[in-house]
């Protein structure tokens, strides 16, 4: 611990305990961490407990299941959830209110009002469907409702990429969704605003 760290201090005072946070990237195969690479990570937690730092400080609870979840290996917390986050459906009342639209509820709903909400250049949806970490997490909510999961996706994914694709090919949803960001869906319903966008709170209007 003191030749990782470079210094090791007492624990402190009234018994509380520090937060150690590790930034450990996996190197093995399928972006898993290694024996060795997990071995470290225990022994980390391990030599820094008389320290006063303490991984888990008794407040286990206070995640949600499914994050605190991701942490686990073999009943062991190897991490702590960090950017834990939900989507939501914003839309713009009163284009839905002129339109006649209700909020959608269904994808049934949702692809009518998205078709029924496009006009112009103006989409009736705008969600982010790049390559990256942000157009998976967009995509896995089409993925659960179609009954599946990633060890699925061979078969539930086609029924929620089929979906989607559909949207493109009305004319609901731009084709360059591929290449847009959380934050790009954002600009766009700020400044040239489809009526509906799916997104996290964090990117929501301030």
């Amino acid at each position: 611990m003191t030749e990782r760290t470079g210094k090791a201090t007492a624990p402190p005072a009234g018994g509380a305990t520090h937060t150690l946070g590790l930034l450990y990237p996996p190197a093995g195969r399928g972006r898993v961490h290694t024996t060795m690479q997990l071995a470290f990570i225990g022994g980390v937690a391990e030599a820094a407990t008389p320290y006063g730092y303490d991984v888990l400080w008794g407040q286990a609870d206070q995640y949600y299941k499914g994050p605190w979840d991701g942490c686990q290996v073999d009943c062991e917390a190897l991490g702590i959830p960090n950017q834990s986050d939900c989507l939501a459906l914003y839309y713009n009342i009163w284009m839905l209110q002129d339109a006649g639209v209700r909020p959608p509820t269904t994808w049934d709903e949702l692809a009518s009002a998205a078709e029924r909400l496009t006009s112009g250049d103006r989409f009736g949806l705008a969600l982010s469907a790049i390559r990256t970490e942000e157009g998976v997490f967009q995509f896995l909510p089409f993925l659960w409702q179609a009954g599946g999961d990633l060890d699925t996706f061979a078969t539930d994914g086609a029924t929620a990429l089929s979906f989607l694709d559909d949207l493109i090919a009305k004319g609901s949803l731009s084709e360059q969704c591929v290449g847009w960001t959380q934050q790009d869906v954002n600009t766009r319903f700020l400044n040239q605003p489809p009526p509906c966008r799916s997104t996290v709170p964090g990117r929501s209007p301030r």
